[in-house]
């Protein structure tokens, strides 16, 4: 049965590496998959589960790279893509600022202005 990769020494390869290293696991995965239907040995078949999980794992790395690159290419920026924003609920996202939560209409400001809040000091 063949070994599975490891994603802490894929994280150490570089990237054209780990395009070339999926490439030739797609193509293993695939004559797998031709010889399952001509002679389906077991362990052929237990071996494709490996491949394909290796595969998985590729793939993950290369992905986490790429938003890696994103996160650093947006950062500081007024708008980034919306996989690199905030996972937050739908009202958390649609509820108002802070900055607009705290404008006030003219009249109000006004009453503010002419009944200021009233401090009174006790003499004991």
């Amino acid at each position: 049965m063949a070994k599975a990769l490891r994603c802490s020494e894929l994280r150490e390869m570089s990237t054209e590496d780990l395009q070339e290293k999926l490439a030739t696991m797609k193509a293993q995965l695939l004559k797998l998959r031709v010889q399952k239907y001509v002679s389906a040995q077991p362990s052929k078949i237990s071996e494709m589960c490996v491949v394909r999980k290796d595969v998985a794992r590729l793939l993950t790395v290369l992905s986490q790279r790429v938003r890696a690159e994103a996160r650093v290419e947006y950062n500081g920026k007024k708008y980034a893509p919306r996989d690199l924003r905030p996972q937050l609920t739908h009202a958390m996202r649609l509820r108002l600022r802070p900055s607009q939560k705290a404008i006030k209409s003219l009249r109000v400001q006004k009453a503010e202005k002419a009944f200021p809040l009233r401090r009174y000091a006790i003499k004991e």
